[in-house]
């Protein structure tokens, strides 16, 4: 029997993504392209002299209030013999307001018209009826309406993009058995990073920002000539565009010259609890003064919605390997070699864009001239049976921290008595106490400060409350620890609080289901984010009760939970293990 997949629809997008782009795309051949095609029309154009017989400047509001002029003009002018009579000013016909070409215009033709003088101008050989003063293209007319007229364009290209490339659900059978096959872009023969989408997105920025950046520019000679001086905040967002216009230039300028850079990996796909091998796989010869960093990165991807309905994603790297790569340069290409160790508690990739854990490998290279970087997301499973050996004539295995026993102490303290095993975490070991107190007094102290403003009283509600909540928490954390014993026969859970016993749990061994771990949460520590972990007792009834609390880092959990598993005889649940959903819970303390 095969299963039918449907494909995602396409037609509301297709609509919706043709509409922008032709429009886009019809504004600017009417409002960029005609000016530009008459302006090199006019090009054979033969010069005149023109006697101005009258002019005038005509002025009115638009539909947001703003003034806006017109020179107009009645000139006289001969060719090969014969009197014609003209009206045109310029290329670009119309009102405006951008700078003060009408008024200029206006004066040097009223100023000709009252001294009889005559002015340049230009007719057509062809048809001497067809005459201009100007003929100059104004780049300000043709620039503001060309930038936005490729936003729209940009925009139904990308809902165009989006639609068509958008994948098919996955097949269950890949998903559970063979995942790694599951997205068309992991393959043996290499993956490919998207470093042209990445050129893209940052031209598309430059665009956005210069479309905004350009007519500040154009406004502020203006606001510094009638004395106001804080337009000059103008420039940063001028700086905002050149950094962007910098980069996407860099980025251009890095792909022509290394062009597609595909990463192998050798196994494939990358191995938990194994090894993420493999080689950059470059299609030129690279110099012998190169210096190549690899890393290997396991990052977490969560999406949140805030109380307003904004939806907040936030990227974090959980953990991270760094090593030299091994450059082996051949006649027409050149091979840049890694091998990382990955222990076994790590989660595996996900299948489909969006939240979960997943891998990535970035690779930076430094030589003369431009400089390579290239970050890919690869596949890493837990496979199962033997990993295959490692070749070490490619380049050295390199390993990660994987003991955290002396962390381990400073945060638990482990007593084996005839009783049973004491297990103690004394109170102010959590590693998140001090940073939410901290930053609970923080904006307590922000809404405190706000209140001698004329600020509106939400403000020092929403911070000294928020502040209030996070001190609270803070605090708590810092005067409660935990005490559990063991035994063969029961087991005894005391909350404490500043040394008083809080709560007292008592249950029978043969009602414990086991040990097991649950996220609490995740801070920053040495640049990186940390994600911190919970030990908990769950009983048969899925109630839980905190051994440990704070244990910062997934491997450090994870031995924790092996260790303690070891030595009191209790299973080790592996919920977090297989990263699969669990059940709703009761937590008791």
């Amino acid at each position: 029997m095969t299963m039918e997949v449907r494909r995602p629809p396409r037609f509301a997008g297709t609509l919706f993504g043709a509409f922008f782009f032709l429009l886009g795309l019809f504004l600017f051949v009417l409002m960029v392209g005609s000016p530009i095609s008459e302006r090199i029309r006019m090009q054979s154009w033969q010069p005149m002299q023109a006697k101005v017989i009258e002019a005038d400047l005509q002025s009115r509001r638009d539909d947001e209030g703003t003034l806006i002029y017109k020179a107009v003009a009645t000139y006289r002018y001969r060719h090969a013999g014969r009197e014609y009579q003209g009206h045109r000013i310029s290329l670009h016909q119309g009102s405006d307001s951008f700078g003060s070409y009408q008024e200029d215009r206006y004066r040097q033709l009223a100023s000709a018209a009252n001294y009889n003088r005559t002015v340049r101008g230009w007719v057509n050989p062809d048809n001497p009826r067809a005459s201009v003063l100007d003929r100059g293209l104004r780049w300000k007319l043709v620039l503001f309406p060309g930038l936005l007229c490729s936003v729209f364009i940009l925009i139904g290209a990308g809902v165009l993009y989006f639609t068509w490339t958008r994948k098919a659900p996955v097949d269950p059978a890949i998903r559970d058995k063979r995942p790694w096959q599951a997205r068309s872009e992991w393959s043996p023969e290499g993956i490919y990073s998207k470093n042209r989408f990445t050129i893209a997105m940052w031209w598309i920025v430059t665009l956005l920002v210069h479309t905004v950046t350009l007519p500040m520019l154009t406004a502020l000679p203006g606001e510094l000539h009638k004395g106001n001086y804080a337009s000059l905040a103008m420039l940063l967002f001028v700086a905002a565009g050149l950094f962007c216009l910098f980069k996407a230039v860099k980025k251009t300028i890095e792909h022509r010259r290394f062009g597609p850079v595909p990463v192998v990996l050798d196994p494939f796909p990358g191995q938990i609890g194994g090894r993420v091998a493999g080689f950059l796989k470059f299609s030129r010869r690279l110099g012998h003064a190169v210096d190549f960093e690899v890393k290997l990165k396991h990052m977490r991807t969560t999406t949140r919605r805030g109380t307003d309905g904004d939806r907040e994603t936030n990227i974090d790297c959980l953990w991270e390997l760094a090593s030299r790569g091994k450059v082996r340069v051949s006649a027409g290409s050149s091979l840049v070699y890694f091998a990382f160790a990955v222990p076994e508690q790590m989660s595996s990739s996900r299948i489909e864009d969006g939240d979960g854990y997943w891998w990535s490998l970035e690779a930076r290279g430094r030589m003369q001239g431009v400089d390579f970087h290239r970050e890919y997301e690869i596949p890493v499973f837990r496979v199962g049976g033997t990993p295959p050996a490692h070749k070490a004539s490619e380049v050295e295995l390199v390993h990660g921290k994987t003991d955290f026993t002396e962390e381990l102490e400073a945060l638990l303290d482990i007593e084996q008595r005839d009783g049973g095993l004491v297990i103690r975490q004394p109170a102010g070991k959590q590693k998140l106490a001090k940073p939410l107190t901290l930053f609970g007094l923080l904006f307590g102290s922000i809404g405190i400060g706000v209140t001698f403003t004329d600020a509106p009283i939400l403000f020092p509600l929403v911070f000294g409350g928020f502040g209030l909540l996070l001190t609270g928490i803070g605090i708590n954390l810092m005067i409660t620890g935990y005490e559990t014993i063991i035994g063969s026969d029961r087991i005894v859970h005391r909350t404490l609080r500043l040394g008083r016993e809080q709560k007292r749990v008592d249950w029978p061994r043969a009602q414990v289901h086991g040990l097991r771990l649950s996220r609490s949460g995740s801070g920053g520590e040495g640049g990186k984010a940390v994600e911190y972990f919970d030990l908990l007792l769950q009983r048969i009834n899925g109630v839980t009760v905190k051994v440990s609390a704070g244990i910062g880092g997934r491997l450090a959990a994870a031995q924790l939970l092996e260790s303690l598993a070891m030595l009191t005889g209790l299973k080790a649940r592996d919920e977090y293990l297989s990263a699969k959903p669990r059940k709703p819970e009761r937590q008791q303390a």
